[in-house]
């Protein structure tokens, strides 16, 4: 699944763009306006990094390095 925080333009485009994709890929996308409500909803909000309106306080390296951001995503999912 790919999801993607939107605004205005990604809907629009979305709403242009969606109907000429193979349906083996477009069922597979969501855009949601309401992202975080959303991804509250599949991980729960105690997930969601406090930089993106959730209640995970992650700590500075993983906030400013791209690696040490992955490795914790990546520790994340194996926990």
């Amino acid at each position: 699944m790919f999801l993607c925080m939107s605004d205005a333009v990604i809907q629009f485009m979305l709403r242009v763009i969606k109907p000429v994709l193979p349906a083996s890929v477009s069922t597979k996308m969501s855009f949601p306006a309401k992202f975080n409500e959303h991804v509250a909803a599949l991980v729960g909000e105690e997930l969601i990094p406090d930089w993106c309106g959730g209640q995970a306080v992650h700590p500075e390296n993983i906030r400013v390095n791209f690696d040490d951001m992955m490795a914790g995503v990546t520790e994340a999912m194996r926990g």
